[in-house]
């Protein structure tokens, strides 16, 4: 049975991995099988029937929708306080996932999101060393957060999100762990609130979240611009790092464009880089994904 190596894994994201990241990724099953030819016919079809049906777009109007759903897990991890219950509901609902431009049969259901902690903490470990204070946009319940305090010990992580049931939930977590140094902040991509100041020694990182703004975007980046963090990081869908000629891609790009997901941020952020007011330090594919997108790429920039 195929499985991710760490080497591989250390050649796709350019990186050499620490002994605590060796730790880790040994401990995670990441055994898999590729799809048959008639199961990845099969998934092909339920792609293109999706893309036929009435999904829901993003935008300011799902706001309910995010407050339901981090209200549930406030809820369950109030009464079990099972660090478990922070995980998001919509991990794992197909077994199947992307993997380097193929669909892939997980050994493990948990597969998915064993891979993107990975990329949080390569991330953690390439880039968020060394700040005083990280800012998390978009935090959701916090598990990101969680994450990165493993590495980040000594280090001020502000979670901020529109819903207030994520200020419950952080504030809950900070408390039950004992972490004096856990924050939890309301912010709304679409109202970007200018009273929220950085320190000079801040870093920002958005997980999945971003998407939910489509093209309205722009408004976020300039907040980032006057505010200057030292460096910015995403990591999101965008239809940029990917391939059209690649049919997994192709309709991954499609179903972006379906639910009107972020469109247009590492194009934007290089026009920013040649007008002499951004400097891209990274902007890659990550080759992990969910079963409809290839979500996970990842754009690191800093505000000039």
């Amino acid at each position: 049975m195929p499985k991710i190596e760490l080497n591989e894994l250390e050649r796709l994201w350019d990186f050499e991995a620490s002994p605590a990241f060796a730790d880790e990724f040994s401990k995670i099953e990441l055994s898999f099988d590729y799809l048959s030819e008639e199961n990845r016919d099969a998934a092909i079809l339920k792609v293109l029937n999706t893309l036929d049906d009435d999904l829901v777009k993003v935008g300011a109007h799902r706001a309910n929708d995010w407050e339901r759903g981090w209200g549930e897990n406030y809820k369950n991890f109030k009464e079990t306080k099972n660090i478990e219950d922070v995980i998001p509901k919509y991990f794992n609902k197909i077994p199947q996932i992307r993997w380097k431009q193929n669909w892939i049969q997980p050994q493990s259901p948990t597969m998915e999101y064993d891979m993107l902690g990975l990329l949080i903490n390569f991330v953690t470990e390439k880039y968020l060393n060394g700040f005083d204070d990280v800012f998390e946009f978009g935090c959701g319940t916090g598990h990101n957060l969680l994450r990165m305090r493993k590495r980040l010990t000594n280090t001020n992580l502000h979670g901020l999100d529109w819903a207030t049931s994520s200020q419950d939930l952080i504030r809950e977590l900070a408390s039950t762990l004992g972490d004096e140094k856990l924050h939890a902040e309301n912010f709304n991509y679409f109202e970007p609130n200018y009273n929220i100041n950085f320190s000079d020694n801040s870093a920002v990182i958005t997980v999945a979240s971003l998407e939910q703004t489509g093209d309205h975007f722009v408004d976020f980046i300039s907040f980032l611009q006057e505010k200057k963090p030292k460096l910015v990081i995403h990591i999101e869908p965008m239809w940029e790092p990917l391939d059209r000629t690649n049919l997994l891609d192709f309709l991954s790009i499609k179903y972006f464009q379906k639910r009107q997901y972020l469109n247009g941020l590492q194009q934007h952020i290089e026009q920013l880089e040649n007008a002499g007011q951004a400097k891209v330090v990274a902007a890659q594919r990550t080759q992990i994904g969910s079963f409809f997108i290839d979500g996970y790429s990842l754009l690191v920039w800093k505000p000039l």
